[in-house]
């Protein structure tokens, strides 16, 4: 499977198995990545034994990209800041949103073509550190956000399942944030993710039309 270049912020759970990456390779000062870093090396060993997509299977004349098609016009009405699409080079290639003006929130998307559900990479993560809640995401398996206030920043993380493909997205909004923005703006996110996912099967689960809404530590 194909890394690509990480697009700067928060550590996630699953950052280390991931193809597009969103996360930065350098931390974002004030951030602290707490249970969640932690738990990315669990989750990628959990990927390890449940198997991801073989390189040969994977690789793709033009490699899945979650930026393509992404509709950004919504997204920053969600948030009510305007942001840009930014999707690297053909050597680094990456899927962010950043902001416009400086100091504004910005989003990062990844991707893991994964043989097992999202559910089971969960049962290996350290999620003590953040919130947990179940949004409504039409056609997915699962999905799920983890949220976490630190003293510098509001750091959000959004998962979906759909067939055998995760998708997340990492959002990192310095003070002062906007909760309600961020988390409209995530999920606004996910939901263009979920309507415009390639159907890889449903090996993690079938789709759900309305989740039941839930959550803990």
């Amino acid at each position: 499977m194909r890394r690509l270049a990480r697009a700067g912020g928060a550590a996630t759970a699953v950052a280390a198995v991931l193809l597009v990456a969103g996360c930065g390779d350098g931390e974002d000062p004030g951030v602290d990545p707490g249970d969640l870093a932690s738990a990315s090396s669990a989750a990628a060993g959990a990927a390890d034994e449940q198997g991801g997509v073989p390189e040969s299977d994977a690789s793709q004349s033009k490699p899945f990209n979650p930026c393509d098609g992404l509709k950004v016009g919504p997204v920053s009405k969600a948030l009510g800041a305007e942001l840009t699409l930014d999707t690297g080079t053909e050597d680094a290639p990456r899927c962010a949103l950043v902001p416009v003006e400086d100091g504004g929130a910005a989003f990062t998307l990844n991707y893991l073509f994964f043989a097992g559900s999202l559910e089971e990479a969960w049962q290996t993560m350290d999620l003590e550190g953040g919130t947990v809640t179940r949004p409504h995401i039409p056609g997915t398996a699962d999905a799920r956000l983890v949220t976490n206030r630190t003293k510098d920043n509001y750091v959000v993380t959004g998962f979906i399942e759909n067939g055998d493909l995760i998708q997340t997205v990492d959002a990192v909004d310095p003070r002062p944030y906007d909760v309600a923005g961020v988390d409209a703006a995530v999920t606004e996110i996910l939901t263009q993710l979920s309507a415009k996912a390639p159907d890889t099967g449903t090996q993690g689960g079938s789709p759900t039309a309305d989740p039941s809404p839930d959550s803990g530590h």
